[in-house]
């Protein structure tokens, strides 16, 4: 067994209510052996007069998968570039919203054989391929307590569609999930959890890993 270590450096900065709007600026930066991240982002809980959460994200990730110490060269490295635009609305019991935005990734491995292990085509490998996606998203939540329930139930739903007309990757990604909790004794609950999704593309060796 190889054994090695990463160093972990980063930082975050924070400035609210720039505006007068219980708006919130942030910028942040994490860096290891393994991955980059940097973002900024500004949100602010009103859309003109209305309680919508409104977020304006961009973001620039690196990272190596798998990601293990003492492995050598990793299988792939992937790069994540883009924006987003995210209007988000909460009721008591419902939350509905929808993200746009542009994206742009990039795959590459100097493994030998990569393309064929997993059924990815290789002419993919290290072309930038720029994406406009859409992501619509729809939350029940009848739980008691979000960060400690005892009853009650969570439902997600969401369908995000990648748009991509140069490359033929475009694909449909159908998500849900179901959370419900019951108390079976005044110290037990019993939490349990489904999950079913399925992602529609014409060409499976065109799916980024």
């Amino acid at each position: 067994v190889k054994r090695a270590i990463s160093y972990k450096a980063g930082g975050t900065f924070i400035a609210r209510n720039l505006a007068n709007r219980a708006d919130r600026l942030e910028l942040n930066a994490d860096r290891t052996l393994f991955y980059q991240n940097i973002g900024a982002q500004y949100a602010m809980p009103w859309l003109f007069t209305r309680p919508i959460r409104t977020l304006l994200k961009a973001y620039h990730n690196r990272y190596n998968q798998p990601v293990y110490l003492g492995g050598g060269e990793p299988f792939y490295k992937a790069l994540q570039q883009g924006a987003l635009f995210s209007l988000e609305e909460k009721f008591e019991k419902m939350n509905y919203g929808v993200s746009c935005g542009i994206e742009a990734i990039k795959i590459t491995s100097e493994r030998l054989g990569f393309a064929d292990t997993i059924e990815y085509d290789s002419t993919l490998l290290g072309k930038n391929i720029g994406y406009i996606f859409l992501e619509p998203l729809f939350m029940i939540d009848t739980r008691n307590n979000p960060l400690n329930p005892s009853k009650g139930s969570l439902s997600v739903f969401s369908l995000k569609s990648m748009f991509d007309l140069a490359n033929r990757t475009s694909f449909f990604r159908l998500a849900t999930e179901h959370s419900f909790f019951s108390a079976v004794h005044e110290k037990i609950i019993l939490g349990m959890r489904l999950r079913f999704g399925h992602i529609f593309n014409r060409q499976f060796t065109h799916l980024n890993p």
